[in-house]
């Protein structure tokens, strides 16, 4: 219980908290204007974004296959974008 108050006190996690209510309530909005086989894909992103963003922030190595997959996925996700 110590442990959840002290939480509570971190800035960090209220700006996490803030942040993730804010995408969430984006993305309902989102989904209300777009088609979901449209708009769905782009979750796909998150997948190669994420080691990306490692990548320049903190330095993270990303190995030849992550690249490659990381690749395969936007240009798939360009695709499905183009052909709708």
């Amino acid at each position: 219980m110590a442990a959840l108050a002290s939480g509570l006190h971190q800035p960090l996690l209220w700006g996490a908290l803030v942040l993730y209510g804010s995408m969430t309530i984006l993305w309902i909005q989102l989904l209300r204007s777009v088609p979901l086989n449209i708009a769905y894909p782009f979750i796909a992103l998150a997948f190669g974004l994420v080691p990306l963003f490692s990548f320049v922030l903190f330095n993270e190595p990303i190995s030849t296959p992550q690249l490659c997959g990381i690749l395969f996925i936007i240009s798939g996700v360009m695709i499905i974008g183009f052909s709708a």
